[in-house]
């Protein structure tokens, strides 16, 4: 009952303000979050969509594609993956660290399929992003493969994410990885 009260009151004060402000998007982002919690997503996305588009502020858009992905299980990876090429660094940032709120294991997938058609540096922030997910097979597999790539750096990323997995197939791989290894990897 209280949560009940306490968001009809928040909701009756971002109404408020916007009507106050009507270019603030600060209270639109604010009403899409409230209507997603409402369980009127379709609203939600509306907003969230409007306000993710190229022209709109960077830091505008970064709020509403995180909402974005948030309300849209089952399509948060592709949103993740459009997020990922774009030129602007703050949709960029958004997007990797937008990768610890999926919940859908195809959402899952499909981000840690896209590791190998990014750049390196991209490739390094996904492989980190994705080792809480280790669990996954796609993401297992994803990192596995990338303790092979031709870059030192991509490697390491894989190497250290593997470092985190608390599994005997990795620390095997890690151990023959030391033993035979050259470079950094030994």
């Amino acid at each position: 009952y209280n949560i009940l009260k306490e968001y009809k009151k928040a909701d009756r004060l971002v109404r408020q303000h916007r009507k106050r402000n009507p270019t603030n998007y600060k209270y639109l982002i604010d009403e899409a979050y409230l209507a997603d919690l409402n369980g009127n997503s379709k609203k939600a996305k509306k907003i969230f969509t409007q306000l993710s588009r190229p022209n709109e502020n960077p830091v505008i858009r970064s709020a509403a594609i995180r909402g974005l992905i948030q309300s849209s299980p089952g399509k948060a990876g592709f949103i993740i993956l459009k997020a990922l090429k774009e030129s602007e660094p703050k949709i960029i940032s958004t997007a990797i660290s937008s990768i610890s709120l999926l919940t859908n294991s195809d959402d899952i997938s499909i981000v840690a399929k896209s590791v190998n058609h990014l750049p390196v540096n991209g490739q390094i922030q996904l492989i980190s992003a994705l080792s809480p997910f280790w669990g996954y097979p796609t993401v297992f597999l994803t990192i596995k493969l990338a303790t092979e790539s031709e870059n030192d750096a991509v490697r390491l990323a894989a190497l250290d994410a593997l470092g985190d997995i608390n599994l005997e197939s990795s620390v095997t791989l890690l151990a023959d990885v030391s033993a035979h290894g050259k470079g950094k990897e030994h």
